[in-house]
């Protein structure tokens, strides 16, 4: 497209593209595999069934657990990969959530709310890392600038938690 439609694209400028790309793509990749690292040896001290466990002697009361879910997950979800939280977190959560009577997809949107929250944030919030490799901006002006967005999301997961009817009422709608 670039060559023949728009004729934008020289053949010297590619060198420097896939240069840039390569340059984008490892820095992900190296954050990615070092969040991936550090969920395997979460796993490896069995400290997700520790905290699991925990969660779970704390209260009996449904919303109190998902209040408990939320705090774990964004915190441990900026540390984590997303994807690597995913993987570990979702045979251990999903049957304390059943538990409760916690509808599924309710908690599997809750659950990727949350990750991708984490995601943005500091330390190690791929996604912010992502934003600010593309962009050429300097994470502490990502952090400055998207404070107020953060905080809007949150609470939005927080009404996508307590009002299960936002994240249902579409899946209702086809039952």
């Amino acid at each position: 497209m670039g060559f023949f439609i728009y004729k934008e694209l020289k053949l010297s400028t590619i060198p420097k593209i896939i240069n840039e790309s390569v340059i984008a793509t490892s820095v992900i990749l190296l954050i990615i595999c070092a969040a991936s690292s550090f969920g395997y040896y979460l796993t490896w001290e069995k400290i997700p069934i520790i905290l699991a466990e925990f969660m779970v002697n704390i209260s009996s009361n449904p919303i109190a657990i998902l209040l408990i879910i939320n705090l774990f997950l964004l915190i441990l979800g900026m540390f984590v990969e997303g994807t690597a939280a995913l993987i570990l977190l979702t045979p251990i959560l999903v049957p304390i959530t059943n538990t409760y009577g916690i509808d599924p997809v309710h908690f599997g949107i809750v659950f990727i709310l949350n990750l991708t929250i984490a995601g943005a944030t500091p330390p190690v919030g791929t996604l912010m890392f992502t934003t600010c490799s593309i962009s050429n901006v300097k994470i502490e002006d990502y952090v400055r600038e998207g404070y107020p967005f953060i905080l809007a999301t949150i609470f939005a997961l927080l009404c996508i938690t307590y009002l299960p009817i936002i994240s249902l009422f579409l899946p209702n709608l086809l039952m």
